[in-house]
């Protein structure tokens, strides 16, 4: 999927999350409104690699473990 503006870190790290959440409302996996993240733990790892994918380096960190 072609992305907008991919040389700055708004068009990284903004518009492929939101482009992510998107698709997760229209397959389902996600109901539509606003919130800081995804609750299910697999959409998130989703979204993570697919910025993983395009270059970002992302990682979870649980300090709660």
């Amino acid at each position: 999927m072609p992305m907008g503006d991919t040389h700055t870190a708004m068009g990284r790290l903004i518009s492929r999350p939101v482009s992510d959440a998107a698709e997760a409302v229209l397959k389902g996996e996600i109901v539509s409104g606003v919130f800081a993240k995804p609750s299910d733990v697999k959409v998130a790892k989703q979204w993570l690699e697919n910025l993983r994918a395009i270059g970002e380096k992302m990682m979870i960190v649980d300090y709660l473990v």
